[in-house]
């Protein structure tokens, strides 16, 4: 074959592949938009009955229907991780920046997770000088802290969760710490797969879509940075990302 012939198979091969990827993240936004309706309204209607709004339930019903309630949400989670990790890959997400303070975003998602950290009885220390400013996506970064945060307090039963930042010249580093269970070395570099389940084998399972980390990685890639963890077996875990300071020119559909 010539390497003319070569060239144009090649390209013909790139063209399929974006044509493929294009109609399934079509599909999947479609298809993500008419469960999500649905899904909603079970959330809202078992959110009253939970609540009394309709009158007394016993014990056993409010078991049953929290299960629903529960299942439903991580259903719900799921649909929007898969779109919003659809719509990244393919190219369709657009940042927008805006100048926020870094420690008040952690502030925000500390407020946010403060029921959380609670119920386990946990301890949660912020380390953030006042007055960094970032100009980035504040949603996206929310987002990502906000994940992390959670995924800390999922894997810690007791203890303490510590969420650091800094400058790092012209980078912002933040790092989420905490006491949990900690993650065998052979599998901290599949964390970032997705469905990865790397707990799955404990004896409490908990709760998630298994894509949490994986969109962390994607949207912290697309705000051109990196994340990282370190972990020991039974000693806890530290995630950290890196973004710059100020996002440079990206390039969106």
């Amino acid at each position: 074959m010539s390497t003319s012939n070569q060239g144009e198979e090649s390209l013909d091969k790139s063209a399929t592949s974006i044509e493929q990827n294009m109609l399934s993240s079509t599909f999947l936004s479609s298809a993500g938009h008419e469960l999500r309706s649905p899904l909603t309204s079970i959330l809202g209607f078992t959110s009253l009955i939970l609540n009394g709004k309709t009158g007394e339930i016993s014990d056993k019903q409010r078991e049953q229907l929290t299960i629903v309630y529960e299942s439903a949400q991580d259903l719900l989670d799921l649909i929007n991780d898969v779109m919003d990790i659809s719509r990244i890959e393919a190219g369709k997400n657009e940042l927008v920046q805006e100048t926020f303070l870094l420690d008040d975003v952690v502030n925000e998602v500390i407020s946010k997770l403060k029921d959380a950290v609670m119920e386990k009885g946990l301890q949660c220390k912020v380390d953030i000088p006042p007055g960094i400013q970032v100009f980035q996506d504040k949603q996206r970064f929310n987002q990502v802290l906000t994940n992390l945060v959670s995924n800390s307090i999922k894997f810690t039963n007791s203890g303490i969760i510590e969420i650091t930042g800094n400058n790092a010249g012209n980078e912002i580093q933040v790092s989420v710490k905490d006491s949990g269970i900690g993650i065998k070395e052979e599998d901290i570099p599949r964390l970032f797969e997705p469905f990865a389940h790397i707990y799955s084998k404990l004896e409490s399972k908990p709760r998630g879509t298994g894509l949490g980390l994986c969109l962390c990685e994607k949207v912290v890639n697309l705000m051109q940075g990196r994340i990282w963890a370190e972990s020991e077996l039974g000693k806890g875990s530290v995630f950290t990302f890196n973004i710059p300071v100020e996002l440079g020119e990206v390039k969106s559909e």
